[in-house]
């Protein structure tokens, strides 16, 4: 179950560092444009996501980024150390969002991943509507699968 866990970690470590420089691609690092509603909390949530994980602020991902299934997955109570072990390693993430589908209180964002040392690739996160925010729920064959 630990190696379950730390695998799951590191899959959301991998987004969460992905996911950090999507925005700034997406729309120039700059507010997007015509987004309003549900769609745009789901940019909000990345937005605050990525502002936490530039500053390696792990608390508030875990805390308030997470939905409470993702924190568990991500160590729980530890969830903010293991997230720093996972992302201590990774150089110059790189993330294009290539798509977004909201679906009353999920989203999936369709994304292009990569670090220094690995080309892009796909992956896909998954958010839900928790507390009344949108919440980074799972990522990768997780997000695929329905968790």
């Amino acid at each position: 179950m630990a190696i379950l866990r730390r695998g799951a970690a590191a899959v959301l470590a991998i987004v969460a560092v992905g996911v950090v420089v999507a925005l700034q691609q997406g729309a120039g690092g700059g507010e997007p444009v015509g987004v309003a509603g549900t769609p745009a909390d789901v940019v909000s949530t990345i937005e605050r996501f990525q502002t936490a994980l530039a500053g390696r602020d792990y608390q508030t991902i875990c805390d308030r980024l997470y939905s409470l299934h993702a924190r568990e997955a991500a160590g729980g109570d530890n969830c903010p150390s293991v997230l720093a072990q996972s992302a201590s390693s990774f150089r110059d993430p790189r993330v294009t969002i290539t798509g977004l589908a909201v679906s009353g209180d999920g989203a999936i964002v369709s994304v292009r991943a990569s670090t220094a040392s690995q080309r892009p690739a796909p992956d896909t996160i998954r958010l839900i509507r928790e507390g009344g925010h949108f919440r980074i729920d799972s990522a990768g064959a997780a997000s695929r699968s329905g968790r």
